[in-house]
């Protein structure tokens, strides 16, 4: 039976992390790598395109809106499979 383990998350991996996100955006072409995300993901494209920059942290998103969908999307793209 797999376990599941869970580690704290640094700062430095959440800011790679934001990196990833953004980067990988605006990369993908239909026959290049890239993030695509559907069209039945009604929250994530409600939310995402819209997040604030932090004031005191502009590489970082206001964590008071709803970030929700941008960082299960992050989470997801940092999650390092074990083997």
């Amino acid at each position: 039976m797999p376990s599941c383990t869970h580690t704290a998350a640094l700062v430095a991996d959440a800011l790679r992390s934001w990196l990833c996100l953004a980067g990988l955006q605006y990369a993908g072409k239909p026959d290049k790598p890239g993030l695509y995300v559907s069209r039945a993901c009604a929250y994530w494209w409600a939310t995402v395109p819209y997040l604030a920059r932090d004031t005191k942290r502009v590489e970082d998103v206001d964590s008071s809106g709803p970030d929700h969908g941008a960082d299960a999307c992050r989470y997801g793209l940092s999650e390092t499979p074990k083997a």
